[in-house]
């Protein structure tokens, strides 16, 4: 049996298994499938990948039932090398691969539905040439014609070329794409007639241009005339997600509305004419908006069908009225003038929470009401996360401050909590966090809570504590095990 990880799946047992019910096997793919991209770490993704691969070989039966799911994402990464010939193939699986464009079987490119061609952070310094850019995007573009069933291709950071606008052409079935600070060495008419192609038929858009850290100058990755080229495809779209004034301007000056559901607007100046055109949406049920905001009031009875908001906390005291949000995090960082703000907003009553069920503040504003003399809980609050308020992570090594996260959680937090997320917050070690778990256990204040988690974001990292639902025991979880 060969070494390589990507053929590993090929390798198929002659044995047959008894036959057990279907039921079980759906269990068992259900356990070891893994959840949508992006909902948990990348350790427990490829660990899940993993398992399920070394659960394809133990029959032909497994093998079949396996394989659309451990081939259903493809990642393509380039490497910096100068010889031109030389490119790293990932499928996500434990190891990424070295192979030839040919080398990828036919029987795995008919599996795949999202394919993704990225630069890893750890090479973003590497030198790559503009050669070497080309050929990764124009040699593993052409897999793209032979993925009979792809419906979602992520470009990050790489060259955008003629080559690969043509072969993403000839993808019937795509109706996702996703384009993230990538520079471009092809025409607007080329990016036009791939546009032309697809202006009925893409469902979700994000494209991301404005590249960070170049303040105060705005920097983006496209030319202007080369981001006014995909205007054509915000028409039929259900969701957008842009930093990209240019494509927020052209949405509310068109005479024809989209049917958007989901919309997400990065960096991107929030007028009142923007607010407007969010209220005439008569499908929005998602919103995130993290970035300028005009100070007046954004009210929530404007948006009856809005189930899901993501806003700058720091403005937090413009977000007036009642509402019917089931979900609403508050992001960006802190400052003393915008935490008066909020001492005076709807929003430092714990009643005006109901009815959110998955909840995410800032420290701060946790801290905020633990000392109001308000005698209220989060009463529908089932997910509970309270991120740093600070760009690096909160080390507690204070009495004082985890005296007040246990009495903003014994105030506030509901007794139907069933998961509480710290994010950039770690509580110096794990006998502190054990000592938390041991407070709200010892006084019985969340029977229904299963999972306690740290996630550092810049790391990329998450550990978690389980409760076994046997024992009542509290477990820490194994970094990488799920």
């Amino acid at each position: 049996m060969t070494s390589d990880p990507f053929y590993l799946p090929f390798q198929k047992s002659p044995r047959t298994l008894p036959e057990f019910p279907v039921e079980i096997y759906e269990e068992i793919l259900l356990y070891l499938r893994p959840l949508r991209i992006g909902s948990e770490s990348r350790s427990i993704f490829r660990r899940r990948i993993r398992d399920l691969c070394n659960l394809s070989l133990v029959c032909r039966f497994l093998w079949t039932v396996t394989r659309p799911i451990i081939f259903e994402n493809l990642f393509f990464i380039p490497t910096p090398d100068q010889n031109l010939d030389s490119g790293r193939f990932l499928a996500v699986l434990p190891m990424s691969v070295k192979a030839r464009e040919q080398s990828v079987p036919q029987t795995v490119m008919t599996l795949v539905r999202r394919c993704v061609f990225q630069r890893r952070e750890q090479d973003q310094l590497a030198p790559f040439t503009s050669a070497n850019l080309k050929h990764f995007a124009n040699s593993y573009g052409k897999t793209l014609t032979k993925m009979t069933h792809l419906t979602t291709i992520v470009l990050r950071q790489v060259l955008l070329t003629s080559e690969l606008f043509e072969n993403m052409a000839d993808c019937p079935r795509l109706t996702a794409l996703t384009i993230e600070y990538c520079e471009s060495q092809c025409e607007e008419l080329v990016i036009h007639q791939f546009t032309s192609r697809f202006q009925a038929k893409l469902e979700f858009f994000r494209l991301l241009v404005v590249l960070p850290y170049r303040s105060p100058r705005l920097y983006t990755s496209l030319r202007r005339d080369q981001i006014n080229a995909f205007k054509p495809l915000v028409h039929t779209l259900s969701s957008l997600s842009t930093d990209s004034g240019d494509i927020v301007d052209f949405v509310i000056n068109s005479k024809i509305t989209p049917p958007l559901e989901s919309v997400e607007l990065l960096t991107v100046l929030i007028s009142p004419r923007v607010v407007e055109f969010l209220q005439n949406l008569p499908s929005l049920t998602s919103l995130t908006m993290d970035g300028l905001y005009q100070l007046s009031p954004f009210s929530l009875q404007d948006f009856p069908t809005l189930r899901r908001l993501i806003f700058p906390h720091r403005f937090s005291h413009c977000l007036i009225g009642s509402h019917s949000l089931s979900h609403l995090s508050f992001v960006g960082n802190t400052s003393m003038t915008y935490l008066r703000s909020f001492a005076e907003s709807p929003w430092s009553s714990i009643e005006h929470y109901n009815p959110i069920s998955n909840l995410s503040i800032p420290l701060s504003f946790a801290f905020h009401l633990a000392s109001s003399e308000e005698q209220a809980k989060l009463t529908s609050v089932t997910k509970l996360t309270i991120s740093s308020s600070n760009s690096s992570t909160d080390i507690f090594k204070n009495r004082q401050d985890i005296k007040t996260i246990k009495k903003f959680l014994s105030k506030v937090a509901p007794p139907s909590l069933t998961e509480l997320c710290f994010v950039n917050i770690t509580f110096d070690g794990r006998p502190k966090e054990r000592d938390l778990i041991r407070f709200f256990t010892t006084r019985k204040l969340f029977p229904e809570l299963e999972r306690l988690s740290f996630l550092d974001t810049a790391q990329g990292d998450e550990f978690q504590w389980r409760k076994d639902t046997d024992s009542d025991e509290w477990k820490w979880v194994i970094p990488g095990e799920y």
